[in-house]
């Protein structure tokens, strides 16, 4: 029986070896069909996930929320840190987990930089296609403004309204951009095709968009 077992396993890895010379468990486990999807691959640093946290498809916001609160509620942020990346202050480690995190300041400023931005509408949605150097895509959708709630400190509450009309989308860094006068958050208007990194109080309600190494 060890004989077979071992003849099975040379088999499958020669059927694999085939066509290319050469395998690895990760070819092999491509081909079972077994191997997680990492976001998309704009030719950046990082790959970008498809959806905001929190939505069910691109054309979704998702959770707008403050700075640090990880429940997706408008309360006030559990946290005074500005780099928050991948701790358990990130609401996209938290809810996503694998790997998954807030953009770093660098990182949408990478984002904005090396990107098309072009106004575009999904499913009804106003918002921005981005395109990256490698042709790859991914839409965000308008978010609306974000609005201060520090008035709601001590309530907490998912805050959700109509946006159909809404050209203006922002969404948080989980570190500022030191040079661009530590701004922590993305700001676009798909209107007047303008986006912009900019600096707001933890307090205000953005989305976010997840990354991964």
């Amino acid at each position: 029986m060890k004989t077979l077992t071992n003849f099975i396993g040379i088999f499958i890895v020669l059927l694999f070896t085939g066509c290319t010379g050469k395998t690895t468990v990760k070819n092999i486990s491509e081909n079972l069909g077994i191997t997680k999807s990492y976001g998309v691959d704009l030719g950046l640093s990082v790959n970008w996930a498809e959806y905001n946290v929190g939505a069910e498809s691109p054309d979704k916001i998702g959770y707008r929320t403050t700075l640090g609160n990880v429940k997706g509620t408008t309360k006030a942020p559990v946290t005074s840190k500005i780099d928050i990346s991948g701790t358990d202050a990130d609401i996209a480690s938290v809810k996503m987990g694998d790997g998954w995190r807030m953009p770093t300041g660098p990182e949408m400023k990478e984002l904005l930089e090396k990107c098309t931005w072009t106004p575009d509408t999904l499913n009804g949605t106003n918002g921005f296609r981005v395109t990256g150097p490698n042709g790859n895509s991914i839409f965000l959708p308008d978010t609306g403004p974000n609005y201060s709630f520090d008035q709601l400190a001590n309530q907490d509450i998912f805050y959700d309204v109509p946006i159909q009309d809404s050209r203006e989308g922002n969404y948080w860094c989980g570190t500022p951009v030191t040079e661009y006068y530590n701004c922590n958050h993305i700001c676009f208007d798909s209107k007047r095709q303008k986006v912009e990194l900019m600096r707001c109080e933890p307090y205000f309600l953005c989305a976010v968009r997840a990354v991964h190494d």
